[in-house]
């Protein structure tokens, strides 16, 4: 193989061609027996001149000192996020996944092999996840799927016992207790007896034709409501008629003022007395009373009986 290169052969030629040229002339066969180095002769060489110009430097079987080094190629994460993981780091979080995965194995088949010891377990549905279209029963014989389109229905669970209806309210005693018989007292046709009558003073009507004046911690029939003078409205003796329109007037105010409220266990009743004589002096008054709807006699009171 040749080494040399093109310039060391052109001084070759020209020192060659000095030697001849200091020999002296040659005659004209030598002239013709020299070769032209014209482009023919260049061409008809067998190495080219780019050829040996790659040749250079000589090679040597000795291993260089140096190595041509280039810089890794960087992935577009790497470049883009500095805090990508490194192969190492996922290398890590792939063992790490493994490890967990692992796990999860073994405690499925831990799992698996405790219900199939217990073979008295009866088929439990697990929890219906929104999006999960079936639901995975398992049994000791195995595991099944069953399909489901909605969450399991749950029958109701009894809630708690709310009374709803108001407490009842035990019926308060009421302050009066029938009687068996009447009690006897002053004579209220009497007109000294009569003017001495007042709200709250008790009546006990002994017979049709007499009501007695009596304490009212004796049996009574009627309890005095209402007293009202008849001297202003009236300035002769008012009629019967006249009378009743003041007692559905005045009475059942009374009444009820004093009771405490309507009830149908209660009525009222009425006296007057209307004398002829000096006004102021005379006496004429009308009484309004309330009594049991029987006008039976009782002990007590009837002030807020119905309260």
């Amino acid at each position: 193989m040749v080494y040399s290169t093109f310039s060391n052969s052109a001084q070759c030629l020209a020192a060659e061609r000095y030697a001849m040229s200091m020999d002296g002339p040659r005659d004209a066969d030598e002239e013709h027996d020299q070769p032209a180095f014209d482009q023919s002769w260049i061409d008809s060489a067998p190495r080219r001149e780019d050829d040996l110009r790659r040749l250079n430097t000589k090679p040597s079987g000795r291993p260089l000192p140096w190595r041509t080094w280039q810089p890794p190629e960087q992935t577009q994460a790497s470049q883009t996020d500095p805090f990508s993981p490194r192969p190492r780091a996922r290398t890590r979080l792939l063992g790490a996944a493994l490890a967990i995965m692992t796990i999860a194995i073994a405690a499925v088949a831990l799992a698996w092999s405790t219900i199939s010891y217990n073979r008295n377990t009866t088929a439990t549905p697990a929890p219906w996840l929104p999006g999960i279209g079936s639901t995975v029963v398992i049994t000791p014989d195995g595991i099944s799927i069953v399909p489901q389109t909605g969450p399991p229905t749950v029958p109701p669970q009894p809630g708690p016992n709310i009374n709803t209806r108001p407490p009842t309210v035990p019926p308060r005693p009421l302050p009066w207790r029938q009687a068996s018989s009447t009690a006897t007292g002053e004579n209220t046709f009497q007109t000294a007896v009569f003017a001495r009558l007042r709200v709250g003073s008790c009546l006990s009507q002994v017979t049709t034709s007499r009501i007695d004046l009596v304490s009212c911690s004796d049996p009574h029939t009627d309890e005095i409501t209402g007293v009202h003078d008849l001297t202003a409205g009236y300035p002769t003796t008012p009629t019967y008629d006249q009378i009743d329109q003041l007692h559905e007037q005045r009475c059942p105010t009374d009444a009820r003022d004093w009771t405490g409220g309507d009830d149908q266990q209660y009525t009222t009743g009425y006296l007057w007395r209307y004398e002829d004589g000096i006004p102021g002096q005379a006496v004429r008054v009308f009484v309004c009373t309330a009594r049991l709807a029987g006008h039976s006699p009782f002990t007590g009171t009837l002030r807020h009986a119905t309260r």
